[in-house]
Parts: C-alpha cells; sequence; structure tokens
C-alpha cells in the first residue's frame, strides 16, 4: 500500500481521497434518503401485530409485498386502493369456515368473527337460555369450527280437556319429561 501510495504524486493522491469523500458522501445520502421515505405502518394479520417500514404505495401494494393473498370473504380495515401514510393502522382478518347445527339441520358460514358470541350477533342468531348449546359466547372462531345447538321450546299438555303449558324446555330432556307426564297421568288413573 505503502509502495502505491508513493508511486501518486500528491494531486493525484488528494483527486483520489477527494473522490472517494464524495463517492462514500453520495453512497450514505442515497442510504438515508431511500431509508427516510418509508412509510411506516401498523399492520395486524388475525391478531398479530407488527410494525412495518416499506415503499409500497398502496393497501393492495402492502399485501402483495407481505405475500397474502386476500380472499373474497376476507375483511380488511382500509380499501385496496388506499394510499399508505405515515402511522397508518390496518387490521386484516383470514375469513373462517364453520358449521352450525341448529335442530339436527347443519348450516354452512363462512365468517371473520372473533369470537362465537361476535358470530351469533353478525347473523341475527340468538341463544336463550333454555337453549342447549356445545359452545360458549366468549369461544374463538377456528376454521371448521363446529357449533351445535338445541333450541328449547313450549310444551302444552292437554290433560283431559284442560290445558298445561309447560316452561322452556330443551329437546334432550323432553322425551324424558314426557315420560314422566305420562307415568304421571298413569298413576292418576289408577
Amino acid at each position: 500500500m505503502r509502495k502505491f501510495l508513493k508511486q501518486l504524486s500528491a494531486s493525484k493522491l488528494k483527486i483520489a481521497i477527494s473522490s472517494l469523500g464524495i463517492f462514500v458522501l453520495i453512497a450514505f445520502s442515497a442510504i438515508m434518503i431511500f431509508q427516510m421515505t418509508k412509510v411506516e405502518v401498523a399492520f395486524a394479520a388475525d391478531g398479530k401485530e407488527q410494525t412495518i417500514q416499506t415503499h409500497a404505495k398502496t393497501v393492495a401494494d402492502l399485501l402483495k409485498e407481505l405475500d397474502i393473498d386476500m380472499g373474497k370473504h376476507d375483511a380488511i380495515s382500509h380499501q385496496l386502493d388506499e394510499q399508505l401514510i405515515n402511522g397508518m393502522s390496518i387490521e386484516y382478518t383470514t375469513a373462517k369456515d364453520i358449521t352450525l347445527t341448529i335442530d339436527d339441520q347443519d348450516q354452512q358460514y363462512i365468517t371473520t368473527a372473533g369470537t362465537v358470541g361476535e358470530f351469533l350477533k353478525n347473523e341475527d342468531l340468538s341463544v336463550s337460555e333454555h337453549d342447549e348449546v356445545t359452545f360458549k359466547e366468549s369461544d374463538k372462531i377456528v376454521d371448521g369450527m363446529h357449533l351445535e345447538m338445541a333450541k328449547a321450546f313450549q310444551l302444552t299438555i292437554n290433560n283431559g280437556g284442560k290445558r298445561k303449558r309447560s316452561g322452556q324446555h330443551r329437546t334432550r330432556h323432553t322425551e324424558k319429561y314426557l315420560q314422566q307426564m305420562i307415568l304421571h297421568t298413569k298413576t292418576r288413573i289408577k
């Protein structure tokens, strides 16, 4: 290295050092400008949040950059063609398939709800305290989930011309209840 420096004249050495300094300054400036032009957004996918710095221009560009192929039933908090701005918060939820069986009738649903209670509300379904269910409203929705519900109903018993309404009955207990009523009626007849 010293040999090389001795061979260069003082003026050529000054030019070489100046050129190297200018090159380093330009490279550093380009890197800084590149980093400063990134947009910082908060992105949450199915509840997992991350902060992302990107050069993407729109929400669709960001999804492409993140390798997310949005399904037709998936939900996103912003329009796909919306421009990204610094500090933007974007939520993306993947749709899940669930089966709801009500009184032995299966119904298929696709939902982005996070909990069973939210799903029931979105679908305008109600559960009474007398219904039999295989879930809690606080249960998290998972893809492929199967929910079952047996709706309660009211019985009207005709006992020798006298009608008597009974309370709400769950389907599982109805047969047992009717058997008890029949036994009770047979006992009274004897």
